[in-house]
């Protein structure tokens, strides 16, 4: 194996290891996938539920590897600087004063996944996500800063949405919409709004008369 040493953009990395896996059986989710592609590499985590895919200048010989979820953890906690050195020297690998080794296993392929945004697709269409999910994506937009402190949701129906950055075209995010949500149809709906805000009405009324 060629040795290497890049320096990686700390915030970067810090919101692509927010969609890593917490799933034991799972455990080639358990890191960011980090692949190599001539003068770039992609950094990649995804929990099945969660996709955070980011463009990274970096040139790392050899195939695709994974750093695991902890080791990331362990190596920004306390981080200040803006990059932070991933390498591999003697075949031990290292980031920032963090060994780890890669986790042993075959990580999917992300662009399987991606929603059809040429049009003919379900761009547009709304769906309904779970709000914990949606949390961590404006965790990870926190953490870019600046402008895209804020992410902007872009619905595909039962398509994964896709979550970009405002200002940042080297980071984007997919969630996968909920399933077995709420059936009910508009009139139900309106029928439900109508008789709590009647009720909402008449206990204020008998409020006012005591």
């Amino acid at each position: 194996m060629t040795d290497f040493s890049v320096t990686l953009p700390a915030d970067i990395l810090r919101a692509v290891a927010i969609a890593c896996s917490a799933e034991e059986t799972r455990y080639y989710l358990q890191g960011v996938s980090v692949e190599p592609d001539g003068a770039t590499a992609h950094l990649v985590a995804t929990d099945g539920h969660r996709l955070m895919v980011a463009r990274v200048e970096a040139v790392i010989p050899g195939d695709k590897f994974i750093i695991p979820s902890d080791a990331i953890a362990r190596a920004l906690k306390g981080h200040k600087a803006p990059g932070i050195e991933l390498a591999r020297r003697g075949g031990a690998w290292q980031l920032g004063d963090t060994l780890f080794r890669p986790i042993d296993g075959a990580f999917p392929a992300w662009n399987r996944v991606m929603p059809d945004l040429s049009g003919k697709g379900e761009l547009g269409k709304l769906a309904q996500f779970d709000s914990s999910y949606l949390e961590s994506f404006r965790k990870a937009a926190a953490m870019l800063g600046g402008r895209a402190s804020h992410p902007h949701l872009h619905h595909c129906g039962a398509s994964p949405a896709l979550v970009t950055f405002a200002g940042r075209d080297d980071i984007f995010g997919l969630c996968m919409p909920r399933r077995g949500h709420d059936e009910r149809d508009a009139s139900a709906l309106r029928f439900l709004v109508d008789g709590m805000t009647r009720k909402a009405a008449d206990a204020a009324a008998r409020m006012a008369a005591e």
